[in-house]
């Protein structure tokens, strides 16, 4: 069994959602949760889309809203397959085929074998697109047959036996849309509240959406919080 490592002075709170950032007197005060807890605090950081903090932080000044809201987005559709075989050898596979809807996808497992799912092989198939878009709404029993049939066009020798079960994932915020002039209006990491920060991967750009960005944007916040020139409120 895998130990998880704990810290002191940390306390995760999971399944809780925020429903409000408190500001008073032009600082965070508190996170509201959704069942009613208020968790107190001197410094918040904000991780969720741009257009969610401007819902749970009613109380941003308005310019600065206004400018948050500017930045659009691409939704994502994600189907997850566990299969009792691979696929193929490959650990990522990019399409250009007009019978195939999707432009590519990872097969994890060919990479990292994951002794914990017994022999079992993971394929993730992005899709981004508008969430306005039919395929964003389709439901989960058609996007699966399309995508079988899809995977059947890749190796011949697929057959939907393979499956052990699937998940279908959507997120509206997946992806910034960098628009002409992106660069002047995204967002600083400091927030008109001084003890409250933002990270969010629009502020990537110019680079794109990777783990190593978000490790280096999650450092450089750290890094500011933790200046002795912070107005801590």
């Amino acid at each position: 069994m895998r130990k998880i490592k704990t810290y002191p002075n940390i306390k995760v709170i999971s399944k809780a959602r925020v429903t409000k950032l408190e500001i008073a007197n032009g600082f965070v005060k508190g996170i509201q949760l959704q069942n009613g807890d208020n968790v107190r605090c001197s410094v918040a950081i904000s991780t969720v889309p741009l257009p969610l903090l401007t819902q749970i932080a009613p109380d941003l000044p308005l310019e600065y809203t206004a400018q948050l809201k500017r930045i659009e987005y691409l939704g994502i559709v994600c189907l997850v397959f566990r299969l009792r075989k691979a696929l193929t050898n490959n650990f990522w596979v990019n399409i250009n085929d007009p019978r195939i809807a999707f432009n590519g996808f990872i097969e994890y497992t060919n990479l990292n074998p994951l002794p914990d799912l017994n022999g079992s092989h993971i394929i993730y198939i992005p899709f981004y697109t508008p969430v306005a878009s039919e395929r964003f709404e389709r439901n989960d029993k058609s996007l699966v047959d399309e995508y079988v049939a899809a995977l059947q066009n890749i190796n011949p020798s697929f057959k939907t036996d393979w499956i052990e079960e699937y998940f279908v994932f959507r997120e509206r915020f997946a992806q910034a849309i960098c628009q002409v002039g992106f660069s002047e209006f995204v967002p600083s990491h400091e927030t008109p509240i001084p003890n409250l920060y933002i990270t969010d991967s629009a502020q990537f750009y110019p680079e794109d959406r990777t783990i190593s960005a978000a490790i280096l944007v999650g450092q450089h916040v750290a890094k500011m919080i933790v200046s002795p020139n912070r107005n801590s409120g």
